[in-house]
């Protein structure tokens, strides 16, 4: 049998901004902020758009955001994380840091729609838009905007405005965010993992800049919260006051981070300043900057704190993940060993040493780790092209079904029925009638069509979606009752 599934059907993107000089647009994200609505993205520049995800709960308020989120522009993206996004809005006060107030609303990811166990990131509470995809995917993946990228709303005829300074989230706004890299972007920065050590940028054209210095190295690992989300070297958070990098593997089950064996592994790389607001520094923090205190603020600042970091990362194509390795006693690069906990040396020899004894590998570690580099995807179009085909296809094979009174669902406004196949290999066309009537029929996902239903009566009336192989025969079929109510409806 084929599941339908009903969705409220998101607005067609007509007219774009105009391209910022010196940066590359990657993709945008659409978000229709209303329950199920779609999450849609598109790497065509707004040609098609491609449905990853529906909202669960719209946000309806913004709220004080984290501190480091007043060294963003109000408007942009505050911070992108495997386990949410950030949009700054405006701010209450006059400054920087907690003194100026941030405002902000996030898109957060299903495991976080109720606050784990041990949680101690930013609650979004109505500010945050509810949705149904995993942490560590797609728009919190591979398509996850940039700290600075610009954020719009979208009216009905397709016009893309501003975020305006005093805007709260409004249900049926449709957000847009435009993921753009700069030109100027890095293969590689390499961080000497020392007091005094340099942070050199290196650039596709050969060149390099060093571009500040380790004021504080880092020895430890500590339990942020996502990296169970992210893999051991990704990006697991950036704004502009940190880089989390994570030791831990990818947790698959449905236990929620904080419960059961500790799965939590990572550490951070803060701009002093900021780090200066943070209390007494751990050994699971690096902290940058210059020693002048006359120099230029790291906080917000590209290539570490803005426009060039992202969750992007994928174990079967290195050159298009952003990816941290490092070198131990001055060796060879190597990729970060797997750690979880809360360990304070676990980057220096004594830790190590008993890390590779337990693995059963043969070597003295004299120092520890002593260099970490950051290395930068090519965010090739043909990658991205293809994981967007393969999100939309996994997608349109696992929707969520709507709540239902029995076997009748209660709908409205302009809906989108969504067919889930088991038996793809022998269906060839999908057809959808409305009270026995063919609107509409496909041989390409996503298998959907978009029913209006205030063109007809409120009441009850028939879905039915028909699978069909090659030569026209039915394979399956699926039918469901649902009761339209609509305020206006067909006479």
């Amino acid at each position: 049998m084929i599941p339908v599934a009903l969705a409220v059907a998101c607005w067609t993107l007509a007219f774009g901004p105009a391209y910022a000089e010196g940066e590359r647009e990657i993709c945008r994200i659409r978000i229709y902020n209303a329950p199920r609505g779609s999450i849609q993205v598109s790497c065509d520049r707004g040609q098609r758009f491609v449905t990853v995800g529906r909202v669960i709960q719209p946000a309806n308020s913004t709220i004080h955001s984290f501190a480091a989120a007043s060294y963003v522009t109000a408007g942009t993206v505050a911070a992108t994380a495997v386990h949410g996004l950030r949009i700054k809005v405006g701010q209450r006060g006059i400054g920087v840091g907690a003194a100026q107030e941030p405002l902000s609303f996030s898109i957060v990811p299903r495991e976080y729609a109720r606050t784990p166990t041990g949680y101690g990131g930013h609650l979004p509470g109505n500010s945050g838009i509810q949705t149904d995809i995993g942490a560590g995917q797609t728009i919190f993946r591979e398509f996850a905007p940039f700290v600075g990228n610009s954020v719009y709303l979208q009216d009905a005829s397709g016009r893309l405005s501003s975020i305006p300074t005093d805007y709260t989230p409004r249900v049926g706004d449709v957000v847009v965010i435009m993921v753009e890299k700069p030109s100027k972007f890095p293969t590689e920065i390499v961080f000497e993992n020392r007091q005094d050590g340099a942070v050199t940028a290196r650039y596709a054209d050969g060149t390099t800049d060093r571009i500040t210095d380790v004021l504080h190295p880092v020895l430890g690992i500590g339990r942020y919260d996502g990296t169970s989300y992210t893999g051991v070297g990704g990006i697991n958070t950036n704004h502009g006051g940190v880089i989390t990098i994570s030791t831990a593997p990818i947790y698959r089950g449905k236990l929620q981070e904080g419960r059961g064996v500790e799965r939590r592994g990572g550490f951070m790389i803060q701009p002093s300043n900021h780090a200066k607001t943070q209390g007494a520094t751990p050994p699971q923090v690096m902290v940058v900057g210059s020693r002048d205190p006359a120099g230029t603020p790291m906080e917000a600042r590209a290539p570490l704190f803005r426009g060039c970091l992202s969750p992007a990362f994928d174990p079967a194509s290195p050159a298009n993940s952003v990816r941290a390795q490092m070198r131990i006693d001055d060796g060879n690069w190597e990729d970060l060993p797997a750690i979880v906990g809360k360990i304070g040396d676990a980057l220096e020899s004594s830790y190590l040493n008993e890390l590779f004894e337990r693995k059963g590998i043969k070597r003295k570690v004299k120092t520890g780790v002593t260099a970490i580099r950051i290395l930068f995807p090519s965010l090739s179009p043909a990658y991205l092209q293809a994981r967007l085909k393969a999100s939309e296809r996994q997608y349109s094979y696992a929707m969520i079904q709507l709540p239902v009174i029995g076997k009748t669902g209660v709908v409205n406004g302009v809906l989108t029925i969504n067919a889930s196949l088991r038996n793809i290999d022998r269906a060839m066309f999908i057809s959808f009638y409305i009270d026995g009537e063919l609107k509409s029929m496909t041989n390409s996902p996503p298998f959907a069509y978009d029913w209006d239903t205030t063109t007809v009566k409120n009441g009850e009336h028939e879905i039915e979606v028909q699978a069909l192989d090659s030569s026209g025969h039915l394979v399956s079929k699926s039918s469901s009752r649902v009761i339209v109510t609509n305020e206006k409806s067909k006479d």
